[in-house]
């Protein structure tokens, strides 16, 4: 695992209040009943904190899970 995946999914288990090793890459808010929208807002803003980034309204609406926050991530690193 990438020590971007790795930081990402930590940052995961820290906002959505898991253990770490429950965080996968096709986890979705439907699988966790304190993955609501307050907590979806949380995530987004620390992950753009952590990595120093910056979402658009557009991305910021296309995120529906972690899978999607991975390929942003790894995306900006690619830059």
């Amino acid at each position: 695992m990438s020590d971007r995946r790795e930081l990402l999914f930590e940052t995961c288990a820290k906002i959505l209040e898991v253990p770490v090793e429950s965080v996968r890459e096709d986890l979705v808010p439907s699988d966790l009943e304190v993955w609501d929208s307050m907590k979806h807002l949380m995530l987004i803003m620390a992950v753009e904190e952590q990595f120093g980034l910056s979402f658009t309204d557009r991305q910021m609406v296309s995120i529906g899970g972690v899978k999607d926050l991975i390929e942003l991530v790894e995306a900006d690193s690619n830059d």
